[in-house]
């Protein structure tokens, strides 16, 4: 009897609108293997992370948690696609890192804790290997489990691997990111196997 999919959660760290890295995103929620559904959770209109904006108890107030934290919390794990600023991850990643570090209303933990995450990332000629190495202190920080590789760093400027809009065209790219994720469920299952 074959496993039930996979249910995984994709963040952009992009707010641009023909983002290559949404473009990612949009790529592996429209071409998962039938082990995974792939949901794209938008983190467009957070506010930046203060701990003013916590509630009295230090939980995330609700409207934040419904937008990020409960799909985070459903998913089976994590894809962030990233682009690299300055070396590091962008200010809309760490922000919505920032608030996924932070317990949902009514919880005592974060949603990150023991959570599968996968590392992607469109970007110049080294893709967006810094600011993954990053992300991945950060991961770990939280108790995820970041998938140890292969990376899915895209040099976005080779060529026409993206489109006008953001949208991945290269065929040898799309199987390596496909490639990738596959890896990557099967890294993910290995946890679900332990609840």
């Amino acid at each position: 009897m074959a496993s039930a999919p996979l249910r995984f959660v994709a963040i952009s760290g992009s707010l641009r609108a023909a983002s290559v890295n949404s473009g990612l995103v949009r790529f592996l929620v429209a071409n998962a293997p039938e082990t995974a559904l792939v949901r794209e959770v938008s983190i467009k209109g957070l506010p930046l992370f203060s701990a003013d904006l916590l509630n009295a108890d230090g939980t995330v107030p609700a409207e934040i948690a419904a937008q990020l934290l409960s799909p985070v919390e459903a998913a089976d794990g994590v894809i962030i696609a990233s682009p690299e600023h300055n070396f590091s991850m962008s200010a809309a990643t760490k922000n919505a890192i920032d608030w996924l570090s932070r317990p949902a209303p009514g919880k005592k933990a974060h949603v990150m804790g023991s959570k599968p995450v996968h590392l992607v990332g469109a970007g110049g000629r080294m893709g967006t290997v810094r600011a993954q190495a990053h992300i991945r202190g950060a991961a770990v920080f939280l108790g995820s489990h970041v998938f140890p590789g292969p990376e899915t760093c895209v040099n976005a400027f080779a060529g026409a691997i993206f489109d006008k809009n953001g949208d991945l065209i290269d065929p040898t790219t799309k199987k390596i990111v496909l490639e990738n994720f596959a890896k990557f469920v099967d890294y993910a299952r290995l946890f679900k196997a332990r609840t």
